[in-house]
C-alpha cells in the first residue's frame, strides 16, 4: 500500500502520467489489495465502483515458512525492513521508538535495518539524536543498531529475529515466518498483531490505516506479553494467516510458462514516442510562454511610462492654468484701479493735441 499510489508513481516514473489513465479506462475489473485503494483511484480516473474487486495481498506459505520458529519469549533482535523514503519515515521512527523502550527491559538487544533510499540520512540523523549508535553491517561491535541495506534474502533474516517492526508486506511476511511483529503504522504506532486485531489489520494490508493509534508505552506492554504467550500469539496469526491469505488456496494463479499473446514492447515503445513529443511540445509552449511573458512586461513598463507621461502634462498643464488664471487676475486688478484711469485720460488727452 503506497498511501497516494498515482502521484507516487508519477512523479518517480514519469510514463505512469500516459498508462494509468489507459490502464483503469480500458480494465474490465480492477483488483486492489484494500478497499482504500478504491477510494485513491476511482474519482481521479472516473472508474465506476462495479468495476473493482478488493482481493487482500497473499502469500505463498511453502516459499516462507520456518521450520524451527522461536517460542522464547525474550526479545534479543529486532528487524525493521522498509523502503526509506519520504512517506515511509512516520513508520521506521516509530520502530526506533518502540526500540528504545524496548532496551529499558532488553538491554542487549540489537536492531537490524533492512532497506535503502533518498531519506537515510534522516533515519541516521533520528538515531543520533536518541543516542543510538549505527554501524553498518554485521560487524564485531558493541553498536545497538546495524544498517543492512537492500538484501534479497529477507527470509534468512527473518528466521533469527525475535520481533518485526514495520507495515505492509513485511508485516505478512513476519507472520508466515511465524515471527511477532508490531504494526508502526504511516500516522502513528498500531500495535502488536493478534488474533483480536489481525482481520481488520489485513483490510489495510497491515499499513495499520483503519487501526487506533497505541502509544509507545502501551505498545512494550503488548510486547511483553509475548514472554508467556509468544508460541500462541504466532500459531493463532499462522492459523488465521493460511486461511485466508493462501496465495496458493485462495487465488487463481497464472502459471510462469503461460504466454500471454499482448506486443507489450511495441506498446511501450508507442508510448515513450508519444511522451517525447508531449515532452518537446511542452518546451515549445514553455518557449512562447516565457516570450509572451516578456512582451506584456514590457507593455507594462511602457503603460507605467505613459501614465506617468500623463500625470506629468496633466500636472503642467494645470500649472499653466493656475499661473494664466493669476495673472488675468493680476490685470483686472491693475485695469480697475485708479492710476490706470488717470494714465489712461493723460493718454486720451496727448493723443488729442
Amino acid at each position: 500500500v503506497i498511501k497516494d499510489t498515482s502521484k507516487y508513481y508519477t512523479w518517480n516514473y514519469p510514463i505512469y502520467k500516459i498508462m494509468f489513465p489507459i490502464y483503469f479506462k480500458n480494465a474490465y475489473k480492477i483488483i486492489t489489495i484494500t478497499p482504500k485503494t478504491i477510494e485513491n483511484t476511482k474519482n481521479e480516473y472516473n472508474v465506476p465502483e462495479e468495476k473493482y474487486v478488493v482481493i487482500h495481498n497473499g502469500i505463498d506459505f511453502d516459499i516462507y515458512k520456518n521450520d524451527k520458529p522461536k517460542y522464547d519469549g525474550k526479545i534479543n533482535k529486532v528487524l525493521v525492513v522498509s523502503r526509506i523514503t519520504d512517506e515511509k519515515l512516520n513508520s521506521i521512527f516509530g520502530a526506533i521508538d518502540i526500540f528504545k523502550k524496548l532496551l529499558e527491559n532488553y538491554p542487549n538487544a540489537k536492531l537490524e535495518i533492512i532497506g535503502d533510499g533518498p531519506e537515510k540520512n534522516r533515519v541516521e540523523e533520528y538515531l543520533k539524536n536518541n543516542e543510538l549508535e549505527c554501524k553498518d553491517g554485521l560487524g564485531e561491535n558493541d553498536a545497538k543498531v546495524y544498517y543492512l541495506g537492500e538484501q534479497n534474502d529477507v527470509m534468512k533474516y527473518l528466521k533469527e529475529v525475535d520481533l518485526l517492526l514495520g507495515i505492509d508486506r513485511c508485516v505478512l511476511e513476519a507472520i508466515a515466518m511465524k515471527v511477532p511483529a508490531v504494526i508502526t503504522g504511516y500516522d502513528g504506532i498500531k500495535g502488536l498483531v493478534t488474533k483480536g486485531n489481525i482481520d481488520l489489520a489485513m483490510e489495510e494490508n497491515f499499513s495499520g490505516d483503519n487501526m487506533n493509534t497505541v502509544s509507545v508505552d502501551d505498545c512494550m506492554t503488548q510486547i511483553l506479553e509475548l514472554e508467556n504467550r509468544r508460541k500462541e500469539i504466532v500459531e493463532e496469526n499462522y492459523k488465521i494467516a493460511t486461511e485466508k491469505l493462501d496465495c496458493n488456496k485462495n487465488y487463481i494463479n497464472i502459471p510462469d510458462d503461460m504466454n500471454i499473446k499482448f506486443d507489450w514492447i511495441n506498446l511501450f515503445k508507442e508510448i515513450k514516442k508519444n511522451i517525447d513529443l508531449i515532452e518537446e511540445q511542452s518546451k515549445d509552449i514553455k518557449g512562447k510562454y516565457e516570450w509572451i511573458q516578456k512582451i506584456e512586461k514590457e507593455n507594462n513598463e511602457l503603460f507605467e511610462k505613459n501614465k506617468e507621461i500623463e500625470k506629468n502634462s496633466k500636472e503642467t498643464e494645470e500649472k499653466l492654468q493656475e499661473e494664466n488664471k493669476n495673472l488675468k487676475k493680476e490685470l483686472n486688478d491693475i485695469y480697475n484701479s485708479k492710476r490706470w484711469r488717470y494714465t489712461e485720460k493723460i493718454s486720451e488727452f496727448f493723443h488729442k493735441k
